[in-house]
């Protein structure tokens, strides 16, 4: 009869475990879910920002700094070619380009300068 004991014991379990066992995964499935949207949730402009990262501005740089920046690298990579080609033309077009993306990215830092004057 000893014997009997451990064996009844533990077939008692392993059906508390089966029929707990739907439940279980439902709620690890749950916490998952919950853990994973506090994880990968996209942060609201009216969101705080937490206390060691620097608050971010709403318009981090003007359309023009970004295509005045992107014309000065393209006209670098174009006098590079033109270096290492010995295509004159093609350098002269890099200069330019270098100039005329200077020329947009001032006039983007002018127009925030302005934005964020009114801001104030």
């Amino acid at each position: 009869m000893d014997g009997a004991a451990p064996a009844f014991e533990t077939a008692i379990s392993e059906l508390v475990q089966e029929i707990d066992a739907p439940r279980l995964r439902r709620n690890r499935r749950r916490t998952i879910m919950r853990n994973s949207r506090a994880l990968f949730r996209i942060p609201s402009a009216t969101d705080e920002a937490p206390p060691h990262l620097p608050k971010p501005k709403e318009f981090p740089m003007h359309k023009d700094q970004a295509e005045g920046a992107a014309k000065d690298m393209g006209g670098k990579v174009k006098e590079a070619a033109g270096k290492l080609t010995g295509n004159d033309r093609l350098e002269a077009e890099g200069h330019m380009d270098q100039a005329k993306g200077k020329v947009q990215k001032g006039v983007g830092d002018l127009k925030e300068g302005a934005r964020d004057a009114l801001k104030k």
